[in-house]
């Protein structure tokens, strides 16, 4: 059973993706520490390497762009969790199978930003540790006007290498 709260959390990211469309992808960023960002994933779907959050023990948030294609594979992606150097085999690495898939169901790839968003239902739920912890969430009302954070494996530059560590760009919100 997922709490309300955390169904209002979902709405409110689909509802906001659905109302501002950007122009472009995010690349680049700076390295962050081991357990800085323990709420984040790297997501495994045969040889692309994407990133996504917790949001509980078995449900992860991604990009839709990124699993588009594969909704009916969930055999096909590996989740991992408490991951830093890509490189290193760490003890704090949890890994995960996937059970469903959902993608946002007015995603369409023409256009870019609009309800790119994806849930991801674990076959098992994680371990919480000081490395894997889902994403905190603010469920004050103030609307935030603050720096927002993205964070991931993702590709430095355009067409670029894929980054070797957890990597997070900062970026104002207006």
């Amino acid at each position: 059973m997922i709490p309300k709260k955390l169904l209002v959390l979902l709405w409110c990211v689909v509802k906001s993706s659905s109302n501002h469309v950007p122009i472009e992808r995010l690349f680049g960023g700076v390295r962050v520490e081991p357990g800085e960002l323990p709420f984040t994933v790297q997501i495994l779907l045969e040889s692309i390497t994407f990133s996504g959050s917790i949001l509980t023990d078995r449900l992860i948030l991604t990009a839709a762009h990124s699993v588009c294609g594969h909704t009916f594979q969930p055999e096909a992606f590996e989740v991992i969790a408490g991951q830093y150097d890509l490189l290193v085999w760490e003890s704090s690495r949890q890994s995960r199978s996937v059970q469903e898939v959902f993608a946002h169901p007015d995603y369409r790839s023409l256009v870019i930003g609009l309800h790119d968003v994806a849930l991801l239902l674990l076959a098992a739920p994680f371990e919480f540790t000081n490395f894997v912890q889902p994403v905190a969430v603010d469920y004050s009302d103030a609307y935030p006007s603050t720096v927002a954070m993205l964070a991931g494996y993702g590709t430095i530059l355009l067409n670029g290498e894929q980054a070797k560590f957890l990597m997070v760009k900062l970026f104002l919100i207006i």
